[in-house]
């Protein structure tokens, strides 16, 4: 089916809005290419896409190669991970790569209103181009993702390796093997500038709500925005609600992170390798799962950070743990 369909997109000229039919079913043996393609509208019209099989190992419902402004909404996708969530045997590595929808070097693409379920890899990925490789291709751009909700990954939620420009608002995301949104680069050439997490609701995830590590600094990481959102658990293991971690000796810059609803078993918010960060106006709670007491806020080797109008509920070592390479700190107005 999916060479049919993607037949049929290939004859519909630039420019246009394909709709499929109300509530119509899809089997999927293998992907949905949108290759190289401009200013489309993919409406599903309310239609199941569904992988019927275990497929190969890079098979996702949809990959969008290159192309830009293209529009995926008002469709429900299902992979074939039996396991997905936050149960036992929830990753394969032989399939991680099986994503939702694959949006590789795309500049500009908005999904809203999409239902994605059961992958073996990430819900959404944004990307270098496969076909050039990350050191010939330019990063994924201006992506969108909006009104949506996942449910049952394999891996991580969001799979940011290689983007400049991402938002996902007003979405739910829960059942996630590793950690809900990753922002984690193969190489210090890629990007993951500019990205925003706003207004969402995250249910249980093994790991951390926001998670960045993997290589990459300065100037090609940083201006990270994470705000408005809520975790309503319950937790899985004891890592902190939002991670970001560092090469030693390696910083990335300014990071917003306000008004969040959070839990957490271990520290709160582990914070490495940060110049320019704001903590402000969020509730953390501390959820005791055995893990060693820790702080709301573990800072390493940061610089220029205000932690300020907080609470941090539960928490047996307080407001903070900062290191002794960490300057210009501002701590003020946090409850525990």
């Amino acid at each position: 089916m999916e060479g049919q369909i993607a037949s049929f997109l290939s004859t519909v000229p630039d420019g246009s809005t394909i709709q499929f039919q109300p509530g119509g079913c899809y089997g999927q043996q293998g992907t949905i290419f949108v290759t190289d393609r401009q200013n489309l509208v993919i409406d599903g019209n309310g239609s199941t896409f569904r992988a019927l099989t275990q497929g190969d190992s890079g098979r996702s419902n949809w990959e969008v190669q290159a192309g830009s402004n293209i529009t995926i909404e008002n469709m429900t996708l299902y992979g074939a991970n039996p396991n997905a969530g936050v149960g036992a045997g929830c990753y394969n590595a032989a399939l991680e790569w099986q994503h939702g929808i694959d949006f590789e070097a795309t500049q500009g693409a908005t999904v809203n209103n999409v239902n994605i379920y059961n992958v073996y890899g990430d819900f959404i990925e944004a990307q270098y181009d496969s076909r050039l490789g990350w050191d010939s291709s330019q990063p994924a751009r201006n992506i969108l993702v909006e009104n949506s909700y996942f449910s049952g990954s394999g891996r991580m939620g969001l799979g940011l390796t290689d983007v400049i420009g991402f938002t996902m608002q007003n979405s739910y995301m829960t059942g996630v093997c590793w950690d809900a949104v990753d922002v984690e680069l193969d190489s210090n050439q890629e990007y993951g500038l500019d990205i925003q997490i706003l207004d969402n609701t995250f249910g249980p995830t093994n790991l951390a709500v926001f998670s960045n590590f993997g290589q990459g600094y300065n100037p090609n990481v940083g201006d990270i925005t994470i705000s408005g959102n809520t975790e309503t658990g319950p937790l899985y293991s004891c890592e902190s609600a939002i991670a970001i971690g560092q090469y030693p000796g390696e910083h990335r810059s300014n990071y917003t992170i306000t008004n969040n609803q959070l839990l957490a078993g271990g520290y709160g918010m582990d914070i490495e390798g940060v110049d320019n960060a704001t903590i402000d106006n969020n509730t953390v709670t501390y959820t005791n799962e055995g893990c060693n007491p820790p702080a709301g806020v573990f800072l390493v080797d940061s610089h220029t950070v205000s932690i300020e109008n907080n609470t941090f509920a539960g928490f047996p070592a307080g407001v903070d743990t900062v290191d002794s390479l960490s300057t210009g700190l501002t701590v003020v107005g946090n409850g525990v």
